[in-house]
């Protein structure tokens, strides 16, 4: 609401406010950009940061958009441990994953390889198993070309489903998941130590670990954090399990108290230059960046992104 905007405003410039944490979805993160960018404060958005906010020096995104997570995929899936030849996408069928897709398409043939197969599925997943498992029956129609790397950019799980299809090779395949596919609600467990598939077939880039994990450090702090803000307010019992909106906005706040303990200039130039200054931060066992404000040595199809 207008009023809440102008408050916020008023706030930020009495306080002298030198930071600030958007630790709200996509569209608050839109909103407060608005207010801090014209008074030239830095904004650290969550680890599900915006499109909009990724050319803008003083706007940190914690976690990058699929966009330059995809220019990762390129370069890991060609001269990763898969060295992909075939490859294929796996996407929601929502028009702004499409363009980013289309877009990774035009790399993998300037890169000299195949075009790559791309399969949109349905947002909803059909309930039955043997459903699931026909979706994926155009990657594997022409059996010249399996693809032998497959990313994934699906907010519901998928792989199970996949790796039931018939002509799945599990032995010579990979999976390449991005934070999309991690956003909210997330089902599948890369960390799941259990599956020596998943270990060795599955990449996952800039992934925050589920908070309930039983073996992350970071998940484990935070729930430990959340407990004791529990009992401390009087409380006898959690209202709510851990969750992701929380643990983001959790890790958002470890990240600018390592930011502010390696400032020199307590001001708001100081904070954004300790940021590119320090580049990549590790908080217990999760890193964060590279930060860069540069985009040197890039080549790509796809727009620079530099804050993330």
């Amino acid at each position: 609401e207008a009023d809440g905007v102008a408050k916020l405003h008023k706030q930020l410039v009495d306080d002298d406010v030198f930071a600030f944490p958007s630790v709200g979805r996509l569209i608050m993160s839109a909103v407060h950009s608005q207010i801090t960018t014209p008074l030239g404060i830095p904004l650290i958005n969550p680890l599900s940061g915006e499109l909009a906010t990724y050319t803008d020096r003083n706007i940190i995104n914690v976690r990058p958009h699929p966009v330059p997570a995809f220019h990762h995929f390129l370069k890991f899936s060609l001269h990763g441990p898969g060295m992909c030849s075939r490859s294929a996408f796996v996407v929601d069928d929502l028009a702004a994953i499409i363009l980013l897709v289309d877009g990774m398409k035009a790399d993998v043939i300037a890169a000299g390889y195949e075009a790559p197969l791309k399969l949109v599925l349905p947002l909803k997943i059909p309930d039955k198993l043997a459903d699931q498992i026909r979706m994926f029956d155009p990657l594997f129609v022409n059996d010249s070309f399996i693809p032998d790397c497959i990313t994934i950019m699906k907010h519901q799980d998928v792989i199970p489903s996949l790796r039931r299809h018939p002509k799945f090779n599990e032995d010579s395949s990979f999976v390449f998941l991005t934070s999309y596919t991690i956003t909210d609600d997330p089902l599948v467990d890369p960390y799941d130590n259990s599956s020596e598939w998943y270990t060795k077939h599955v990449f996952v880039f800039q992934f925050s670990p589920d908070p309930n994990h039983p073996t992350s450090k970071l998940a484990a702090k935070y729930r430990h954090a959340a407990l004791t803000h529990t009992f401390e307010h009087g409380q006898t019992s959690c209202p709510n399990s851990p969750h992701f909106e929380q643990f983001e906005s959790y890790t958002t706040g470890l990240l600018i108290g390592q930011i502010v303990s390696r400032m020199t200039s307590f001001s708001r130039e100081g904070f954004i230059n300790t940021v590119y200054a320090m580049g990549l931060f590790r908080i217990e066992d999760m890193a964060l960046g590279v930060y860069s404000d540069r985009c040197d040595g890039i080549t790509t199809s796809i727009s620079c992104f530099c804050t993330s």
